[in-house]
C-alpha cells in the first residue's frame, strides 16, 4: 500500500494533465482515429512537465497506440466499463483521504501532496470532485484497459517469457504494432 500511495502524485498528475485532452478535443471513435493539434498540445505540455521530450512523430503515435489499445480490448472483450473507471477513481480518492491520517509520515505526506494537486487543479477549473472523476473516467478507462490487455497477453506467453520484462515489452510492442498495421 506504501508503495501505491507514493506513486499516486505521478499517476494523478498524469491523469490531470491528460483529461484534458478528452475534454478539449473529445473522444473519437476507435476505429477512426485522428489526432488533433490540441491533443499534440497538450501533450507536449505533459511531457515538459515532467522533463520528457518527443517528436511530433512520436506524440501522435503513442496517441494512436493507446487508442488502438482501447479497440483491442473491447475487441476481445475485457475493456474497462466507464463506471469501473468512475469506481476506480472514487477508490483513489478514498485512499488518498484515509492516508491524510496515516501512522507514517511519508503516507501522510504524499497524500496532502496529491490532494493539493488535485484541489488546485478542481479549483482552477471550478469543478468538484465528481465532476473531475467525470471528466478523467474516459481516460482511465483507456488506461485501465491497455493494462487488461497488457495483462491478457501476457497469460498467452510461456513462463518464462512472461517473467523476463524485456521479451514482454519486445513482443508486445510488436502484437500492438502489428494491431495498427492491420487499422
Amino acid at each position: 500500500m506504501k508503495h501505491k500511495i507514493l506513486l499516486l502524485p505521478v499517476i494523478l498528475a498524469a491523469v490531470i494533465a491528460c483529461a484534458a485532452v478528452f475534454v478539449l478535443c473529445g473522444q473519437s471513435d476507435s476505429d477512426n482515429y485522428s489526432v488533433s493539434e490540441q491533443e499534440v498540445a497538450l501533450m507536449k505540455a505533459n511531457l515538459a512537465a515532467t522533463g520528457k521530450t518527443m517528436t511530433d512523430a512520436e506524440i501522435i503515435d503513442t496517441l494512436k497506440r493507446r487508442q488502438t489499445i482501447f479497440a483491442e480490448a473491447e475487441r476481445l472483450g475485457i475493456s474497462v466499463s466507464l463506471d469501473e473507471a468512475r469506481q476506480y477513481l472514487e477508490d483513489m480518492f478514498t485512499l488518498i483521504n484515509d492516508n491524510l491520517d496515516s501512522e507514517s509520515e511519508a503516507e501522510r505526506t504524499s497524500a496532502g501532496q496529491t490532494m493539493a494537486l488535485m484541489q488546485q487543479y478542481m479549483d482552477g477549473l471550478d469543478m468538484t470532485q465528481q465532476e473531475y472523476i467525470e471528466l478523467a473516467a474516459p481516460l482511465v478507462q483507456k488506461i485501465l484497459s491497455g493494462n487488461a490487455l497488457l495483462q491478457y497477453f501476457r497469460s498467452t506467453l510461456d513462463e518464462e517469457t512472461a517473467a523476463d520484462k524485456d521479451k514482454l515489452t519486445e513482443l508486445y510492442n510488436e502484437y500492438v504494432d502489428g494491431l495498427m498495421t492491420d487499422k
